[in-house]
């Protein structure tokens, strides 16, 4: 509703026990509830102030949610609330510390993040049936309790406070999925069991917690080979710092003494080098380490000889170049000195990170690297924005002058209609030219990340991150390698048998960012972590998520199901996986969908998901069962309870829907549409505040008049699944659960027109072997297929 005022005195309603007003606009202060009989107290979501009255006269008290207002003020005692199965508390003003929690031995769910509570974590080892403590964005003091008594956890979070000390085992929590804690200065434990939680590797070892490493980060790569700067939070009661540098990861063979040189404790294997107290923090060495080498190196204070820091590693990379041309310029930021020559005017533009320069068919960059910018094992990438009509040289080293003699390149053309980007190189042998193409369709135009990758044996073109062809090279080759120059797009200006050779290689309609030359041949991997960190982002989504700007637009929540149920909208709406597993989706992807029978996946609550006149939910469905054992109310397919949801029927899979508007008010509406058993089928449905429509596969199926905004509700989301209370009057728990595969959820804010719901659901159809995209036949069907009218 639109309530608005002060809530009035309750205190006669002696036999009150159900108090629901969320999602209203509410002021003013709590009422004294002492003498009613209240089970569920539930205002969030309203504007009310003050601070929360006493509760221990409520004993049959179970839900308890006053989230999101501006209360202030302490929580009040709990200790006779034996029955209480949710503490919904989160986003207030609250201050001073949690209250003893011993009595609180029904509680399932506690969120009290984002208030301003301060203390230690009580003691939590009577909530044994516990599944959610969330405690983050306080100011949180002290260590985390010990969580063995609490071994039903699913999620728990602590991030963003002011905890520090060892972090518990977590050997115990065998259903623990969510477990965060950033923001905090945690160390763990030596030989303490994580089981395996990520989440924990991001903190130093307990032991010499004043020595922090901060860059390189573990695990980082291309560090120069020269001139390497290793930054660490110091022991500043220390006069010096020691740091070891060491091929060995267990540093075998060193012993930490001076052995009487400049400063250097070393053996075979092992450098070290003493950082005075002046710029210790920020310490440049210059070893001249070989490429392609991983390295390990922790540090030491001087007034604490035998605690070490944690280890970590980097390798060493082969940067010949890069130019980012964020100043506009053709500056090499590789520190190797190769700048280069503009040659016409490259018009500075945004690009795909800072800024880029765009070619117009008569401009060109020359760069004298000579010998250095040549090779036999190379890898060339660059971003680059094209349309239709580019053609022309990204990037290309030329080392002969008069004949042919490629060393490597990449460039875009166009032969019969057809729009490609290739790779080339030249034998040096026999002078003949090899190459690698890949056709860019349509929907591929824009930024797009390419790289060459040569070696003796194999040179290989990647697009957009991923190996698009391969070519193994003719024993013994070698390609062509000299002192030419190397031209960015564009041929260098000696290059070639005539002077005007190298016009025909100016690169047209295109911009460039981010290009860069190594001296060895990067792996499929480390060519996908090139192409993800400088992903760009579209209108609406974040890097993450490759979605045309028009289906950005509006989009609150995208699980793409790949690998995990994060949201990649950009938005943080990441879903809980309880008992969904994971499984191949419609593509053939392992891992890349997920499977529901008796699980289901939960997104907490916010304010992201609450719509008002207008949404779109769109989603790939796989139903695996058709019986009357399905649920009375189907299995559901997405739903926020008491405010959308949409579900299979039982018995026949008929497509329904529940809207809590002024028209429907709630009620299941069926469409008749059927969703295919064993087979993918993308389900969208919309509302624009007077008609709901839902399309199968991208066509409009059914349309029915509607009216009145959705009303907001305080439940999670639930996918596969819809949240049992404590909106109804039983205890929470999950009910109507989906039997079958889902993939690819999307929300939007807005009504999406037909034409774009067509494409969402072209951006990801399944096809399959011998058929397009339309025909929904088995592979051994497809195959030989000629003609088909269905």
């Amino acid at each position: 509703n639109q309530l608005t005022g002060t809530i009035p005195n309750l205190s006669t309603l002696t036999n009150l026990k159900w108090l629901y007003l969320s999602n209203n606009q509410l002021t003013g202060n709590i009422p004294d509830l002492s003498s009613t009989k209240l089970q569920m107290l539930t205002i969030a979501k309203n504007q009310l102030t003050g601070s929360i009255p006493e509760l221990n006269n409520l004993t049959n008290l179970e839900i308890l949610s006053l989230k999101y207002n501006n209360l202030s003020g302490t929580i009040p005692s709990l200790s006779s609330l034996t029955k209480l199965d949710k503490l919904w508390l989160e986003g207030n003003s609250l201050t001073g510390s949690i209250p003893d929690l011993s009595s609180l031995v029904s509680l399932t769910g506690m969120q009290l993040s984002a208030n301003k509570l301060t203390g230690t974590i009580p003691d939590l080892s009577n909530l044994a049936i516990a599944h959610s403590i969330y405690l983050g964005d306080n100011q949180l003091t002290g260590n985390i309790p010990d969580l063995s008594g609490v071994p039903n956890l699913w999620n728990f979070s602590v991030a963003n406070n002011k905890l520090n000390g060892e972090i518990p085992s977590l050997a115990s929590l065998s259903k623990l999925e969510t477990f965060q804690l950033t923001g905090n200065d945690f160390c763990k434990g030596t030989d303490v069991d994580y089981a395996g939680h990520p989440e924990v590797e991001e903190f130093p070892i307990c032991g010499n917690p004043a020595i922090t490493l901060t860059s390189p980060m573990h695990g980082a790569e291309n560090i120069p080979i020269s001139g390497q700067t290793f930054t660490w939070n110091p022991d500043s009661e220390a006069s010096a710092h020691r740091i070891v540098i060491s091929t060995l990861e267990d540093f075998s063979g060193f012993t930490d003494t001076f052995d009487g040189g400049d400063g250097m404790y070393c053996n075979n294997t092992t450098t070290c080098l003493t950082a005075s107290n002046t710029g210790m923090q920020n310490y440049t060495v210059t070893l001249n380490l070989p490429e392609n080498t991983t390295y390990y190196w922790k540090v030491r204070a001087s007034r604490n000889p035998t605690l070490w820091s944690e280890i970590r590693s980097f390798t060493t990379g082969g940067l010949l170049g890069y130019w980012n041309f964020d100043n506009c310029d053709a500056t090499d930021s590789s520190d190797n000195g190769f700048d280069g020559i503009f040659r016409g005017e490259p018009t500075c533009v945004d690009g795909v990170q800072g800024k880029a320069l765009s070619f117009d068919g008569n401009d060109a960059i020359d760069v004298d690297g000579g010998n250095q910018l040549a090779g036999q094992n190379i890898t060339l990438s660059a971003w680059v924005n094209i349309t239709e009509s580019t053609t022309g040289t990204i990037g290309i080293k030329y080392d002969e002058v008069g004949k042919n003699g490629y060393n490597y390149g990449l460039g875009f053309s166009t032969s019969s209609g057809d729009f490609r980007v290739g790779a080339r190189t030249e034998n040096a042998i026999d002078d003949k030219d090899l190459s690698l193409i890949y056709s860019i369709k349509p929907e591929e135009l824009g930024w797009v990340h390419v790289a060459q990758v040569l070696t003796p044996n194999v040179m290989k073109l990647y697009f957009n991150g991923e190996l698009k062809s391969t070519m193994n090279l003719p024993d013994g080759f070698i390609a062509y390698t000299g002192p030419q120059k190397f031209g960015i797009g564009g041929a260098p200006v000696d290059m070639g048998p005539s002077p005007t050779y190298y016009q025909a290689f100016f690169l047209n309609k295109a911009v460039i960012d981010e290009l860069s030359v190594y001296s060895y041949a990067f792996s499929d991997a480390q060519i996908e972590n090139l192409y993800s960190v400088n992903k760009p982002a579209t209108t609406g989504c974040n890097g993450n998520t490759q979605l045309p700007d028009n289906l950005c637009d509006g989009l609150t929540l995208y699980m793409p199901f790949d690998g995990n149920a994060k949201d990649e909208s950009g938005n943080g709406s990441d879903g809980v996986i309880n008992g969904a597993t994971l499984t191949t989706d419609r593509h053939g992807n392992t891992d890349s969908a997920y499977g529901f029978e008796d699980g289901y996946i939960e997104v907490p609550d916010n304010n992201g998901l609450d719509f008002t006149n207008e949404f779109t939910i769109g989603v790939w469905v796989n139903p695996e069962i058709q019986s009357d054992d399905i649920p009375t109310n189907g299995g559901i397919i997405i739903s926020k309870e008491a405010s959308y949801e949409f579900a299979l029927t039982a018995g026949n899979n008929k497509i329904r829907y529940a809207l809590k508007n002024s028209s429907s008010n709630w009620k299941w509406i069926n469409t008749g549409i059927v969703a295919p058993l064993n087979q993918w089928t993308f389900l969208t449905m919309s509302y624009d505040g007077s008609l709901f429509k839902l399309y199968k596969d991208g066509i409009l199926e059914y349309q029915n008049l509607e009216s009145g905004n959705i009303f907001p509700t305080d439940a999670p989301l639930g996918v596969g699944a819809r949240y049992g209370g404590p909106l109804i009057d039983f205890p929470s728990y999950w009910v109507s659960k989906f039997n079958g595969l889902i993939d690819d959820v999307s929300l939007y804010r807005r009504t999406l027109t037909d034409d774009e719901v067509q494409s969402l659901y072209d951006l990801n159809k399944q096809t399959t072997s011998g058929c397009n995209g339309n025909t929904q036949l088995p592979d051994n069907l497809c195959e030989g297929l000629v003609a088909y009218y269905p």
